[in-house]
């Protein structure tokens, strides 16, 4: 098959001949095909991750120069990460300092930075050695100072995993460092919000929401609404791993389960962005004003509730918190509809969110709670 004239036919045969450890007879077969038909490069990479690493990191830079400067490198630097080797590091932080390198693959340069300083099988940074995890900060901190934009952002995000305390000081840095792009200072300070300690984080996020800049705001709302977790994602696509203890900025009161506002927010820092253009902004902001007291909160809440667009149980939750803070009985229907869907367990939580609230409409309303999943399952 390695003679046969069908250039993919070639390519099959080679690529099942090197696991079968003849790569010094299909290797050339393999790059003498890409060179001459190079649709074919595709499936060609996938002989990367099979290669010992000295004709592993040989045939990807002869793949890199087949495609050329400007092509979409995203699958060829996956083929090359798929495989953990500490060897490949300097090669991945290379290939992050090239300023034209497509999102996707710095994505891909992520997992492998991780996997080549951590190991490829590990399930949080605590499983790996305090020196490896130094010897990630060192090389994190270093290319998170200076560097092409996703560099840096990558350099970021693998130090909140090696070392949180530093990620946070260097991303205070970073967000006050008018020499960034606006995309990267929000970067950092969304780092900067996510890593610090709960009661330093409150008093950013308050600080923000009383501030001028709107997308800062938003990033202060969801952490005043959801706590830590909704800024786990940079970009929608750079994952923050951390071991983080996720705490819920907007607490639970003695009684029950209802809710109070954030300590040291003010009503007046909130009001105006329930007019926000951005309807989930409008919609936290409506949460935040309604455990503030105010009424009018409810209706950028429910609107953005009924989009239909996010209903998860997120979403319902804070619904029905906003209720329940308010002791507003005549939204009743709203309730019912949200408990038609949930399951005993997410029950349980909406039940013990308005036992306090009053009037006979209620009562029975949990009534029907009870009866629905048993007051067994409510305990």
């Amino acid at each position: 098959m390695l003679r046969a004239q069908t250039p993919a036919e070639r390519v099959e045969a080679a690529l099942v001949l090197v696991p079968l450890g003849k790569a010094d007879r299909a290797l050339p077969v393999l790059l003498e095909t890409a060179r001459a038909q190079p649709q074919l490069l595709d499936r060609v990479k996938d002989v990367l991750p099979w290669l010992v690493w000295e004709k592993r990191l040989e045939t990807f830079r002869e793949l890199s120069k087949l495609r050329g400067p400007d092509a979409d490198t995203t699958a060829l630097v996956a083929a090359m990460t798929e495989i953990g080797d500490r060897r490949a590091a300097d090669l991945f932080w290379q290939l992050l300092a090239d300023p034209n390198l497509k999102p996707e693959a710095a994505t891909m340069l992520h997992l492998g930075l991780r996997q080549a300083y951590f190991g490829q099988r590990y399930a949080s940074p605590r499983q790996v050695s305090a020196a490896s995890r130094r010897e990630l900060a060192a090389s994190a901190k270093a290319h998170a100072a200076q560097g092409a934009e996703l560099e840096r952002l990558v350099a970021l995000a693998l130090l909140v995993e090696a070392a949180p305390d530093e990620a946070a000081q260097v991303a205070a840095k970073m967000a006050a460092d008018p020499q960034l792009s606006e995309v990267l200072q929000l970067d950092a300070f969304q780092v900067m919000l996510f890593t610090q300690p709960t009661e330093p984080a409150l008093k950013t996020a308050l600080e923000a929401v009383a501030g001028q800049n709107p997308e800062r705001r938003r990033l202060a709302l969801s952490l005043l609404v959801d706590g830590k977790a909704g800024l786990r994602v940079l970009r929608r696509q750079f994952y923050l791993q951390s071991e983080i203890v996720e705490e819920v900025v907007v607490r639970s009161s003695d009684s029950g389960q209802s809710v109070r506002p954030p300590r040291g927010l003010q009503i007046e820092h909130v009001r105006p962005l329930m007019t926000h253009a951005d309807p989930q902004v409008a919609a936290y902001a409506g949460y935040l004003t309604a455990l503030l007291g105010e009424r009018a909160g409810l209706e950028p809440l429910l609107s953005f509730w009924r989009r239909g667009e996010q209903k998860a149980e997120g979403l319902d939750r804070l619904v029905y918190r906003a209720i329940a803070a308010l002791d507003d009985s005549s939204r009743i229907a709203v309730l019912r509809e949200i408990a038609a869907r949930l399951n005993p367990t997410e029950t349980r939580d909406l039940y013990w969110t308005i036992r306090g609230m009053t009037g006979q409409e209620m009562l029975k309303f949990r009534k029907e709670l009870r009866d629905k999943v048993g007051m067994e399952n409510l305990r």
